[in-house]
């Protein structure tokens, strides 16, 4: 056996880790050497340790199939610390094999103590276990999908515990919650203070005072966000409340730092009734350069983002109605290409009677998608002028219109769901045209899974809101860099060619090929309808698209020389550490 620090040393060339951490597995960890073939992990065992792999090779094996290897700088057995002890696959080794063994119950004493190496390996080890369950959940949809093994209901079981179990201690480890604020200039003197806060701040208040577009030269408002919500709907779960939204707004806030280098304010309003709701959320306006309103009740919500959007002068953004819609159109602009078809003749079905189908509707019909071409559903059946709709669907109402949601679907070119209603079902998609698009958008359950459409048509091109499978539609795609793009040009409005220009631009970068989340380069088709949340060209081009368009309608309130600005955004690289 080497000495541990030694190990340790040999362990931070594999995984990079700080001096801090490569010091902890010194003082819990022991290196150990196992010969070729020999059973480390057995399914079915307790296990109340991990390892990390400083040399050799592992296989993975569970009921007997082979599904993972492990080598240098991987990591195994972390669910030892998840709360659940038991092995859920052997693992042995192919060759001779160096690993640093930990103690489950001594490391997670060091992260209840609040360690701060004992809390950063605990992130890194969650990330580690969180992909390893995404992947096993897709082998096991592909083993459906080509008439394998029914579904494992334990072994899906099995994983949504340790998803949750790990989300809760996420949000938990260290200091609570995702967020904190820190100074942009220097406060080391007396002198720093009184320039920052009493008296010195008070010359750029009369200056303000004195020309209120001043506010946007002196203080952050130019690049500070609202997120605001009353929790009245909350993915799928219902009216969680306020209190219960703050982990969704705070993921909101750390998304925009991440992805677009903005700061944002997760604001939770205690008010359910929709006109104080808006006179509370119109009061904010001098805090902000833009808003974005997360987590409300349909119907009402649409009439509160339109007061919201008539009464202030800065962009107001609803990411289920407006984000949504940008990618959904990216989607079905991309998938009916695959499919031989084009979005101005392509017969499209949309299911919903919420905010997401409104914004998809009014969306598709500014790119020219016929009256007659888009039929919408909801509870009641197909939309037609004789019902009595919502200002927000009356354009929508298909003449001639189909008689039932059958006939609507039937010979269909494309479906999308937006949640909320009925399941496609099997037989509807076998009713659709050659070549069908199904874009199913239900959370946490999309109104068809993957699997279920594979199973059913092999000729079927399909995107969900299930980050598992591929074609991903998550409107992270869309409201980071709207938002860059609406503050960087002082946007007084948000203007539908902004939303166009949007998913023109995530449809041609799709188009065009591009890195997916493990960084592979990947070619349109099928399987790559849209660009990966992290394709750097992201917050290069969509901005740049945008400011166009918002200049180009008149809303702009800053000009912007669209050639610097190109090169500004070509210099910003999206940043996905801890800090």
């Amino acid at each position: 056996m080497e000495d541990l620090a030694a190990a340790a040393a040999e362990a931070r060339l594999v995984f990079a880790i700080p001096e801090g951490e490569r010091a902890l597995l010194a003082r819990v960890g022991e290196t150990l050497v196992w010969p070729a073939n020999h059973e480390l992990i057995r399914q079915g065992d307790d296990g109340h340790e991990f390892f990390l792999v400083l040399a050799g090779e592992l296989e993975i094996n569970e009921d007997g199939r082979r599904i993972g290897l492990v080598t240098t700088g991987g990591v195994l057995g972390e669910m030892a610390l998840f709360n659940e002890h038991r092995r859920t696959g052997t693992v042995r080794t192919l060759t001779e094999c160096k690993l640093v063994r930990v103690d489950a119950h001594e490391f997670v004493a060091l992260v209840h103590k609040g360690e701060p190496a004992a809390l950063a390996m605990m992130e890194r080890l969650g990330g580690v276990m969180v992909e390893r369950l995404q992947q096993a959940e897709r082998a096991q949809s592909m083993r459906q999908v080509s008439g394998g093994a029914a579904s494992d209901d334990e072994a899906s079981a099995l994983r949504k515990r340790m998803l949750r179990e790990w989300s809760l201690r996420y949000h938990s480890l260290g200091e609570p919650g995702k967020l904190e604020v820190r100074p942009t200039r220097s406060l080391t003197s007396a002198a720093d203070i009184a320039i920052a806060h009493a008296p010195g701040a008070i010359e750029p208040c009369v200056a303000i005072h004195n020309d209120p577009s001043a506010t946007w030269e002196y203080t952050a408002r130019g690049r500070l966000i609202g997120v605001v919500s009353n929790g009245s709907s909350v993915l799928g779960r219902g009216a969680l409340g306020p209190d219960a939204t703050k982990p969704l707004l705070e993921g909101k806030v750390i998304l925009l730092k991440r992805f677009a280098g903005l700061d944002a304010f997760d604001l939770e309003l205690a008010e359910l009734d929709p006109t104080r709701f808006v006179d509370l959320v119109c009061a904010l306006e001098p805090t902000f350069g833009a808003l974005t309103l997360e987590h409300l009740a349909s119907p009402s919500c649409l009439a509160v983002v339109d007061a919201c959007s008539r009464r202030m002068q800065i962009p107001v953004l609803h990411d289920e109605q407006h984000c949504t819609a940008v990618v959904v159109v990216a989607a079905l602009l991309n998938a009916l290409h695959v499919a031989g078809k084009s979005l101005l003749s392509a017969r499209v079905v949309l299911s919903g009677e919420g905010a997401a189908a409104a914004g998809v509707g009014q969306l598709l019909r500014t790119f020219g998608v016929p009256r007659d071409q888009l039929v919408v559903i909801d509870r009641e059946g197909p939309l037609h002028g004789a019902r009595q709709l919502r200002s927000w669907f009356q354009d929508l109402a298909a003449e001639p219109c189909p008689r039932d949601r059958a006939s609507a679907i039937d010979g269909a070119d494309a479906y999308v769901g937006c949640g909320d209603l009925q399941p496609l079902s099997p037989p509807e998609l076998r009713s659709m045209a050659a070549n069908p698009v199904v874009i199913a958008l239900g959370t946490p359950v999309p109104e068809m899974t993957w699997p279920q459409a594979m199973r059913t048509r092999n000729d079927v091109v399909m995107a969900t809101s299930d980050a598992t499978h591929g074609n991903h539609v998550t409107t992270l795609l869309a409201f980071p860099h709207l938002l860059r793009a609406l503050v960087d040009c002082r946007a007084t409005g948000l203007p539908t060619p902004a939303l166009c220009a949007a998913a023109d631009t995530l449809a041609s970068l799709a188009r065009a090929g591009g890195p997916d989340l493990q960084g592979v380069t990947q070619h349109f088709g099928r399987g790559y309808l849209l660009p990966a949340v992290t394709d750097p060209r992201l917050p290069q081009l969509v901005p740049v698209a945008v400011v166009d368009a918002v200049t180009t309608a008149g809303l702009a309130g800053l000009r912007v020389d669209i050639e610097s600005y190109h090169q500004r955004r070509q210099r910003f690289t999206p940043t996905l550490g801890s800090t």
